[in-house]
């Protein structure tokens, strides 16, 4: 849709200057945070006219300073026309990355971040949900769809082999906002910012892409944590998943409340000790009798974590664990986590887990 942007709107975010946003990645680097620029390779401008406005010096130096004109004037032929345009937020178009003059320019885009924002840690792709479209006005070669065409997902395979290289060669990253989650877009992409993760169907399949890579999920501003929010938290800590966490100014996503805060605060110590997790994916390596919770076994840099939650009202949970053994710290949302428990040696080991609020993380040091 068009979104809410109108001219009343402009400025209303402020202005800013590559040195000022460079300052803000450094102060946040300080602080422990790492910041990621926001980047989009299918929308393009906003207050994009059709037809046309009378053209202008297409050599114009400041021509960048209007999107319209320069949109008309330097990258026409990436507009993605069924037969026309189509509009997003802001009066914004849709754009095939595709097309090699587009290409280009959001390559060069690429390149002066690197060298204009050495704090930054890297970018994060917006809308990739554009990629499920085609452009009937051009041939990739392999795609027919009532003639032949392309299709912005091989746009994108093609666009993401030459931007890659450019964050990768300068240790950056690059996350996406896979709302096309599809295992052959994300070669090039190190993690994933899912914008509709908190719908269930959308969590899941993110995970799978992302046994490997960090995953961090939208938590909205609308009611965000549904009618349980243990289970809200226990269902991302069980998919190895973060949620967005609330901050002043989020853009239409969770916001800080005493409330808000306090749930945070409860299930921090859970989501810190799945820093840098990657699943393990042995056949049989954990088993949770009767059915009575959800379980998972991640591993971290310096800890196996198991999860055991979603129990509900369910106050212990037997568990089997099959070729890990250790001592392990539980942990539990708004406690200290000095519980520990043996988890006994040999090839599977099945013990009792004491659960609050129907879930508990067990932080494993193996022997």
């Amino acid at each position: 849709g068009e979104g809410v942007f109108g001219s009343k709107d402009e400025g209303r975010f402020g202005q800013t200057s590559i040195r000022q946003m460079n300052a803000y990645s450094s102060n946040m680097h300080a602080q422990g945070f790492h910041v990621l620029n926001y980047f989009n390779v299918t929308e393009f401008g906003t207050h994009i006219t059709y037809p046309a406005p009378p053209p202008k010096n297409a050599n114009d130096p400041i021509l960048w300073k209007d999107a319209n004109a320069f949109l008309h004037e330097k990258l026409e032929d990436a507009v993605l026309k069924t037969p026309s345009p189509i509009w997003t937020w802001g009066n914004g178009v849709i754009m095939d990355c595709g097309d090699p003059t587009y290409r280009g320019f959001l390559l060069e885009q690429a390149k002066r971040h690197v060298e204009k924002l050495p704090d930054s840690s890297g970018i994060c792709i917006d809308r990739m949900e554009w990629l499920t479209r085609y452009n009937p006005n051009a041939d990739d070669g392999a795609t027919w769809i009532d003639g032949p065409c392309r299709h912005l997902r091989r746009s994108w395979v093609a666009l993401m082999e030459e931007l890659g290289p450019v964050f990768h060669d300068a240790g950056k990253v690059i996350f996406g906002n896979d709302m096309d989650r599809r295992l052959e877009l994300m070669r090039h992409v190190d993690g994933f910012y899912d914008e509709h993760g908190y719908f269930p169907y959308n969590l899941n399949t993110s995970s799978f892409l992302a046994l490997r890579k960090p995953l961090v999920c939208w938590t909205s501003d609308e009611n965000p944590f549904g009618a349980d929010p243990d289970e809200y938290f226990q269902r991302h800590l069980y998919m190895g998943a973060f949620p967005t966490v609330p901050f002043p100014g989020n853009d239409h996503s969770v916001l800080p409340s005493e409330a808000n805060d306090r749930l945070y605060l409860d299930y921090g110590q859970l989501f810190n000790a799945l820093r840098g997790r990657t699943w393990v994916l042995r056949a049989g390596v954990v088993e949770v009798q009767d059915a009575a919770a959800k379980a998972n076994v991640f591993e971290t840099p310096g800890h196996c974590v198991i999860f055991v939650g979603l129990a509900g009202q369910k106050k212990n949970a037997q568990i089997t664990l099959r070729g890990i053994s250790g001592t392990a710290k539980l942990l539990y949302p708004g406690e200290s986590g000095d519980t520990v428990l043996q988890v006994n040696e040999g090839g599977s080991a099945a013990f009792e887990v004491p659960l609050k609020r129907g879930c508990a993380m067990l932080v494993l040091k193996e022997d």
